[in-house]
């Protein structure tokens, strides 16, 4: 159980990298957990990366299946080998 406010959004990923958090902005540094689930019906696949990261520097992320953190306000980024992605992000601050 993570006690905080939680908030949830879905987002677009594509071939540009973009911040996995549910308003595209830095995370908070009190952020009790992330979840970063992409949709099983993406075409493309999503990738965690590092910043400035490529698809071929990330680790693949295949829906529904998904990815959680605890307790940790770590800047993570997603990119697509496709445009127009769908990406489920859960945050709990």
């Amino acid at each position: 159980y993570v006690a905080g406010t939680l908030k949830s959004a879905q987002i677009t990923v594509g071939t540009a990298q973009v911040r996995a958090t549910t308003d595209a902005s830095a995370p908070s540094a009190t952020r009790n957990k992330l979840m970063i689930k992409p949709s099983a019906a993406n075409s493309g696949k999503i990738f965690l990366i590092p910043t400035g990261g490529t698809v071929s520097t990330g680790m693949e992320i295949i829906g529904p299946d998904r990815l959680e953190f605890a307790f940790d306000p770590t800047d993570y980024y997603l990119i697509s080998d496709v445009a127009a992605q769908t990406v489920e992000i859960v945050e709990v601050e």
